[in-house]
C-alpha cells in the first residue's frame, strides 16, 4: 500500500489553461503513470462553488500570507508511491523527472507537499486496500498545523478516536487517510475519498447538524487549527477519467 503522497497545488491563468491541461492529461500525466516508481497519478479541480461545504465551527484561519506560502488552490496534483522517499531521493520538483518546464512554467502559485500516511480506515464503500489505485472521484484534502503544542496531542486523540472511526462507517466514503508532513507547509493533512461529490456533500452536512444541534458535545479540534490557503480541497477528479 501506498504510504507516500506528493501533492501539488497551483492556479492557471484562464489564457493558457486549455493548453496546458490538454498537455497534462494528454502527455505528462500518463507518463508518471507509467513510471515504476510511482503507484497511482490523479489530478483534481478545486470545486469552489461548494466551499460552504466545512465542517469547522466558526471562522477557519488560514497561514498568513507573511508566512510566505504559495496560494494555488485551483488545481491540485496527487501521486502515490510505497515510500516519501521516492519522491525525494531524488527530488522530483518541477521538471527534475524530465516532465516540460516551459509547460510547468504555465502554473502559478505552486506549492509541493510530501506526505506520509500516519493513519486509515477503509470506508463501507472501500473496493479493499489495492495497491496502485488512484483516490476517488471526489476528495476532501484539508492540509494544517495546530496554534499550539497541546494542541498536536488533542489532534491525535481526536482522528484515533473519532473521525476516523467515524469515516469508517459512514456510506458514501470510500477512504480516510491521515497524513503527515515530510516536506512542506502543514504538518497535518486529512485525505477524504468519497464516492461522488454528492456523497460528500451529504456526509458533511450530516456532520454539521450534529454539531450544530450538540455544539458542546461535539468534538472538534477545526477552531484550534490554522489552514494552508484554499484548505480545505474538496477535489473533483478530471484524470483517471471518471
Amino acid at each position: 500500500m501506498d504510504k507516500g503522497i506528493w501533492a501539488t497545488w497551483y492556479d492557471l491563468d484562464e489564457a493558457g489553461r486549455d493548453k496546458f491541461l490538454a498537455w497534462l492529461h494528454g502527455t505528462w500525466l500518463p507518463a508518471l503513470a507509467r513510471d515504476g516508481r510511482y503507484n497511482w497519478v490523479a489530478h483534481y479541480r478545486d470545486q469552489a462553488a461548494v466551499k460552504s461545504e466545512t465542517g469547522v465551527a466558526g471562522p477557519m484561519e488560514q497561514a498568513d500570507k507573511d508566512e510566505g506560502i504559495p496560494v494555488g488552490r485551483q488545481f491540485l496534483l496527487l501521486v502515490g508511491a510505497d515510500s516519501p522517499h521516492v519522491f525525494l531521493d531524488p527530488l522530483v520538483l518541477d521538471g527534475s523527472d524530465g516532465a516540460d518546464v516551459g509547460m510547468l512554467g504555465l502554473r502559478r502559485n505552486v506549492r509541493h507537499t510530501v506526505f506520509v500516511e500516519e493513519a486509515s480506515v477503509e470506508g463501507p464503500d472501500s473496493p479493499g486496500e489495492v495497491a496502485r489505485t488512484a483516490p476517488s472521484p471526489a476528495i476532501r484534502l484539508g492540509c494544517f498545523r495546530m496554534r499550539d503544542p497541546d494542541g498536536e496531542f488533542e489532534s491525535g486523540r481526536w482522528y484515533a478516536q473519532s473521525r476516523l472511526p467515524y469515516m469508517g462507517k459512514v456510506e458514501g466514503c470510500v477512504r480516510a487517510r491521515k497524513l503527515i508532513s515530510v516536506a512542506g507547509w502543514a504538518k497535518h493533512a486529512i485525505l477524504y475519498e468519497f464516492t461522488s461529490p454528492e456523497a460528500r456533500r451529504s456526509i458533511w452536512n450530516e456532520m454539521r447538524a450534529t454539531r450544530d444541534a450538540d455544539p458542546e458535545g461535539y468534538w472538534s479540534i477545526g477552531p484550534k487549527t490554522v489552514h494552508a490557503p484554499g484548505s480545505p480541497t474538496l477535489g473533483e477528479r478530471t484524470w483517471p477519467p471518471i
